[in-house]
């Protein structure tokens, strides 16, 4: 499957790109994680979230979407 990811915040600056399209064979959020990390191994030292269809999801989801969001932390007030 091919996915879509966006990346937000100091995120772009990790990966050097706000949005890449990668061929994707895994079925969780923790499979797609886990390319990610070795594509871009400062990700796992850093916090952040992904998402799929406008909702935050665990490394436990199945990711049934070919849009994915990482967000970095955020605050609000």
């Amino acid at each position: 499957m091919e996915l879509t990811i966006q990346y937000f915040g100091m995120l772009t600056d990790i990966t050097a790109c706000s949005e890449e399209t990668i061929d994707f064979n895994g079925v969780t959020t923790a499979d797609l994680l886990t390319l990610l990390y070795l594509k871009y191994p400062q990700l796992k030292r850093t916090s952040f979230k992904t998402a799929q269809s406008q909702i935050i999801i665990t490394e436990d989801d199945v990711l049934t979407s070919t849009n994915i969001v990482l967000l970095p932390p955020f605050s609000g007030g």
